[in-house]
């Protein structure tokens, strides 16, 4: 009778199109890139401009250029990106580093690179997340050509 009860929620789930999700490794952000893909450098006033946001399109793979703004410059930055269907998902996180620190605008620029997509018609949402708080700062269709 229990299997029969299992077997009713499973075909329940099948049936209305609904997802189960089992992975707790499952990240909201997606995954994490890599230091090949992924750089963020701290600009210090005197050096050269914060880059503008730049999103495009290459063989295989989606670019992104910009810059983020945090309180103080005691940031780790990542960049995350998840890829669903034709969308590209790329998070950039600035999480605060513990201790002391100086009490001045912290300038990051970055850029990332999301690999491995086949040729087409991408949409590119840029999401900036400061200490979980996301803000999205871009979206933009660039055509990925075929790599090689």
């Amino acid at each position: 009778m229990r299997m029969l009860r299992v077997l009713s929620i499973v075909l329940a789930v099948v049936v209305s199109g609904c997802e189960l999700v089992t992975d707790p490794n499952d990240d909201p952000r997606g995954t994490r890139l890599p230091s090949d893909d992924f750089s963020a450098r701290l600009v210090q006033s005197g050096d050269a401009p914060l880059p503008e946001l730049l999103i495009r399109g290459g063989d295989g793979h989606v670019a992104v250029e910009g810059a983020f703004v945090t309180p103080v410059p005691c940031y780790t930055m990542e960049g995350w990106a998840r890829v669903r269907g034709r969308t590209v998902e790329l998070t950039i996180t600035a999480e605060r580093k513990g201790g002391v620190c100086i009490t001045v605008i912290g300038n990051f620029g970055y850029e990332a690179t999301v690999r491995n997509l086949d040729p087409g018609t991408y949409t590119v949402r840029v999401t900036h997340a400061l200490n979980g708080r996301r803000t999205e700062v871009a979206q933009e269709d660039v055509v990925v050509e075929q790599e090689g």
